[in-house]
């Protein structure tokens, strides 16, 4: 950024040489900045200033005829603002007379010509205004705009000889103008325990509450404030920021209670399809134990019947043979056999019984057991259970 010092030199923002320049028609100034502000518009937006500070766009003032003196307080006002602690300056080197001309604003521009300013400038607040001539002095009037919030004003008067940012003199004016407007003196610090959140201003998340904490600056007016705290309400309050203030507030957080689950119940899809596959499976096993069981028994009766069939065989043994198994005679031939069958009849009774005991008793447990079973877990502040219902 340079300006025409009075001399005919011009000099940077940043440095301290003067290089030799030109002189151009005051023409040429509204033309040039109109086709560098075409390319910035479609080339790249406006560069943010980096850091955690709300950023804040300083347009150059508009003038009639006294172009040095408002680049020079435009120059005071940026240095101001990229100062500021609790403001960072937006990069931006438009004017507000080449934007009017852009947007096809009024030369007064209205509320809706604002806010399409900010829009182009990607910004939500800026500072704007333009420098007269009065009787005796120069008259400087600059607008805060803030999105969604009244337009704030603020009106310094001051020698015309002042056309050098860097004037001390002309930076006092700066620096009255941007404590007006932005009230940077105006802090509002918030106290929640010790909670870690956000701070919300009008809805809206503005900074972060850490170890309950959190500080903000903001501009004069009616403010509505609340907390976001994961685990708590959300308590809100209302605030009047005047000029200058410093303004405490303190929240007390209120813990949402865990509501008591209810009950988990099957869907009724997935409860039709449970009670399908626990109905087959229950009378399955039950007719598989029943014949299974009914085999076991019979095997048991065989087993007593051939039990006594085997008594009459062995007195039909000569006395001498003790194996009936290892001997040729006919009669324990007879004997071996009623032998063989009646063990086998008393393993397959030994087995199958069982079987189909535990069989059946599971395809009727199945049965019995078909309608579903609830689950409640509960949590309260004395601590947590877990409810187990089975209906028969």
């Amino acid at each position: 950024m340079a300006y025409t010092d009075p001399v005919g030199a011009t000099r940077l923002d940043d440095g301290n040489d003067f290089l030799p320049t030109v002189s151009v028609p005051r023409l040429a100034f509204p033309v040039l900045s109109f086709f560098v502000l075409l390319a910035a518009m479609f080339l790249a937006p406006a560069t943010r200033a980096e850091g955690p500070k709300p950023p804040l766009a300083v347009l150059t003032l508009d003038s009639d005829n006294l172009d040095e003196h408002a680049e020079a307080l435009t120059l005071a006002l940026r240095r101001r603002a990229r100062a500021s602690e609790t403001w960072s300056l937006l990069d931006t080197t438009a004017s507000l007379a080449t934007m009017v001309l852009v947007l096809g604003c009024p030369k007064a521009p209205d509320p809706p010509c604002l806010t399409r300013i900010g829009d182009q400038l990607h910004a939500d607040q800026f500072l704007w205004g333009n420098v007269s001539r009065g009787s005796q002095s120069l008259s400087a009037t600059v607008h805060l705009w803030m999105r969604a919030k009244p337009d704030v004003q603020s009106t310094a008067t001051y020698p015309d000889t002042l056309k050098s940012a860097e004037s001390p003199e002309l930076r006092r004016v700066a620096s009255r103008l941007f404590a007006s407007l932005l009230s940077e003196s105006s802090t509002l610090v918030v106290h929640a325990e010790h909670a870690s959140g956000q701070v919300l201003v009008d809805g809206i998340t503005r900074a972060p509450l850490k170890q309950g904490t959190a500080r903000l600056a903001l501009a004069p007016g009616t403010y509505r404030i609340s907390l976001r705290v994961p685990g708590f309400r959300e308590p809100s309050r209302q605030l009047v920021l005047e000029p200058g203030a410093q303004e405490e507030m303190v929240f007390a957080l209120e813990q949402i209670p865990p509501a008591a689950l209810p009950p988990v119940a099957p869907t009724p899809q997935h409860a039709a399809s449970e009670s399908s596959w626990r109905r087959i499976a229950g009378y399955g096993a039950t007719a598989a134990g029943t014949l299974v069981l009914a085999a076991g028994v019979y095997e048991a009766l065989r087993f007593f019947s051939l039990r006594s069939d085997l008594d009459e065989a062995r007195r039909k043994v000569p006395s001498t043979i003790t194996d009936v198994c290892a001997s040729s005679s006919p009669a324990a031939v007879d004997a071996c056999r009623v032998y063989q069958d009646a063990t086998g009849a008393r393993t397959l009774a030994y087995v199958f019984v069982p079987l189909g005991v535990v069989a059946a008793a599971g395809g009727m447990v199945l049965l019995l057991t078909e309608s579903p079973v609830y689950l409640s877990p509960r949590v309260s502040a004395e601590g947590a259970s877990l409810d187990l219902r089975v209906r028969f």
